[in-house]
């Protein structure tokens, strides 16, 4: 799944992002972010890991909806020391509902799209 279409994805759901696993063996970070589940329709939700992970700069959990953009170099050399920058990573920002803005410096992401169990008619 592509930016653009992660972001339509996370641009409907109204539920928390949760900051789920951080697996340092691996350098990997999981947030799983939900949709509203309160009443009798379910938006889905899904899972966004980012592998290859150097830095993280998360809250435990964050309102959504979010949108997730990936920085410019200029960004990067902002945030990441110069001995610290890869060719092979991108700087992930993700700016929540509330204004807040947070980053992960990650090789890739995968998204995995979590089963809906009501749709709507």
């Amino acid at each position: 799944m592509n930016i653009e279409e992660l972001n339509k994805f996370l641009s409907k759901l109204e539920g928390p992002g949760l900051f789920e696993k951080l697996d340092s063996a691996r350098d990997w970070v999981m947030i799983k972010f939900s949709g509203n589940t309160g009443g009798p329709y379910d938006d889905g939700e899904i899972e966004l890991t980012f592998h290859d992970v150097e830095v993280v700069n998360l809250p435990l959990t964050m309102m959504l909806p979010a949108k997730i953009e990936v920085a410019s170099k200029e960004a990067v050399a902002s945030v990441v020391g110069s001995n610290y920058q890869w060719d092979e990573r991108n700087l992930y920002l993700i700016r929540d509902d509330a204004g807040c803005s947070w980053h992960v410096y990650a090789g890739s992401y995968s998204v995995n799209t979590l089963p809906i169990f009501w749709e709507h008619p």
